[in-house]
């Protein structure tokens, strides 16, 4: 039986890989299934939902599901997961349409949070691991201005909750701290194309700060992907790359792809709408200028993190999305 390692939230996360083995899946969902029996959730049966940069586990019977942080967990501090989870609360405090931690009544050891994050040992190993509901995900689409106007009210209510404080521009600080790894040469990144994306990458922060925009709470990586339909509208997901930034940031990671790989055009471009609008109804009117910026930033973060989990010696779609990415950013 594993056990928690509560230390360990304070420290950067151990450089664990991204399961790329069923040997390592099935450590896990070892470890998902120790967490929950320790955590008072009985008959626990773990079974991989999902495969991204982390895992996705469900754990049946119960309607919650477990998040294992594996692609990322290398270059992230671990107190990241802290503050998603704080940003969470915060928006189902708020009723925002945003996917919820985990909370059952009556389910649960007494005096255990059962949300998260956890760091937790299994077998000389240490997870980090979160805990969520279980939505009842639709196999349409989400609705493209729905889920713009949805993504509006999430940044509505971020601005209003009171949040533990977090430096600004944290996505461009993580962008600067990936292209400083070495491994990245190793990983397949050309020399060259580093140090274009340094220097973009540099000259954006820069004009992004003197347009001085207002900062608050942010999703952090606001595309289709991590939007999903369900019976009450669309719900906004996987807050793990939450920051402190322009709302326009968020605007950007809408459209970026499309814009830059010509990727869920009518989608993306519908979704800005939705949010536009939105915003313009509460009297926020957005900075068209300030997004143009934000799609360079995102397309670089994109670009470094692609970088970092290994596309340049991947799959021959990844290998072509970074290729286009990187097209864009010489021609920029």
């Amino acid at each position: 039986m594993g056990h928690l390692d509560d230390a360990s939230l304070f420290l950067q996360a151990g450089g664990q890989p991204e399961p790329a083995s069923a040997r390592d899946e099935a450590a896990a969902l070892r470890a998902c299934a120790e967490l929950a029996t320790h955590l008072g959730l009985a008959d626990v049966q773990a079974q991989v939902l999902g495969r991204h940069s982390n895992l996705a586990v469900s754990l049946t019977p119960h309607e919650l599901v477990a998040r294992v942080a594996t692609g990322t967990a290398r270059w992230r501090a671990a107190e990241q997961a802290q503050h998603e989870m704080a940003v969470a609360k915060a928006l189902a405090r708020a009723g925002a349409p945003a996917v919820r931690p985990a909370v059952a009544p009556g389910v649960g050891r007494e005096g255990h949070d059962l949300a998260g994050p956890h760091a937790w040992v299994s077998q000389g190993r240490t997870w980090h691991i979160s805990l969520w509901q279980r939505a009842q995900v639709l196999t349409t689409p989400p609705d493209a201005r729905a889920s713009g106007q949805a993504l509006a009210a999430c940044h509505t209510a971020l601005a209003q909750a009171s949040l533990p404080p977090r430096a600004a521009w944290g996505m461009l600080d993580e962008l600067h701290r990936l292209l400083d790894d070495p491994d990245l040469l190793r990983q397949g990144a050309a020399s060259a194309d580093v140090a274009l994306v340094r220097r973009l990458a540099l000259a954006c922060r820069q004009r992004l700060q003197a347009l001085a925009p207002a900062l608050q709470a942010l999703h952090g990586d606001a595309h289709l992907n991590n939007v999903w339909a369900t019976p009450q509208g669309p719900l906004w997901g996987d807050w793990e790359d939450t920051v402190v930034g322009p709302v326009e940031w968020d605007a950007a990671c809408l459209v970026a792809g499309a814009r830059v790989l010509g990727t869920d055009v009518a989608w993306s471009e519908a979704a800005l709408q939705g949010w536009w609008h939105a915003r313009e109804a509460q009297g926020s009117a957005p900075s068209p200028a300030l997004l143009d910026e934000c799609v360079l930033g995102r397309t670089l973060f994109v670009t470094a993190w692609m970088w970092a989990l290994g596309a340049a010696n991947g799959s021959p779609e990844r290998r072509a999305r970074l290729t286009g990415r990187l097209a864009w950013l010489r021609a920029h």
